[in-house]
């Protein structure tokens, strides 16, 4: 009997130090059901070249969700929206956003029910996983990026984070939508 194939979750951050913290909770995500797969942001991503980009970070469409992170620098952050943009037509997702990242996503998109239907024919917003405390995302709205987890970040990164409760909700979220089939290979 072979084993029943996993669903994929794409990591995605622009931001180095990101990255390897999405290396490491990649580990906690992983289990009989769920394999997460850190995927390589990137250099100069434009709105031209989203999409493809896009492409290429879901593995040809065959990773049916994403957690994409809004972190970083100025260029980080933008280039970060960005492929999200992008992403967000082709598979539902998380958003990570450090307070520099939510305050960016804030101006970006001023668009009531942002989480839920736009832009035309997008994918939802499960959730978003809020690196800082409560009073840094100020005026946060589940309307426009659904669902808010806290988490204070250390200097050192994600040390402090409960890695297997946060994985435990990120696989309570990550499931196709309702008439897509998912193409889950692995």
């Amino acid at each position: 009997m072979s084993p029943t194939p996993r669903f994929q979750i794409a990591l995605i951050a622009a931001n180095h130090d990101t990255w390897r913290d999405f290396v490491k909770f990649a580990d906690a995500l992983n289990n009989e059901t769920h394999l997460a797969r850190v995927r390589d942001f990137p250099n100069n991503v434009d709105a031209s070249t989203a999409p493809a980009t896009a492409t290429k970070l879901l593995a040809d469409n065959k990773i049916p969700f994403a957690v994409v992170a809004i972190t970083g620098n100025d260029r980080e952050i933008e280039q970060s929206q960005v492929v999200f943009t992008a992403i967000r037509k082709k598979a539902p997702s998380t958003l990570v956003m450090c307070p520099r990242g939510y305050g960016y996503m804030s101006r970006v998109t001023d668009i009531p029910s942002y989480a839920l239907s736009s832009p035309p024919h997008a994918y939802g917003i499960r959730m978003s996983i809020l690196l800082g405390e409560p009073g840094e995302f100020a005026g946060y709205d589940e309307g426009m990026f659904g669902k808010a987890l806290h988490f204070a970040r250390s200097p050192s990164g994600w040390g402090n984070i409960d890695l297997t409760e946060l994985a435990a909700e990120v696989r309570s979220v990550a499931y196709p939508d309702r008439g897509i089939r998912a193409k889950v290979t692995c």
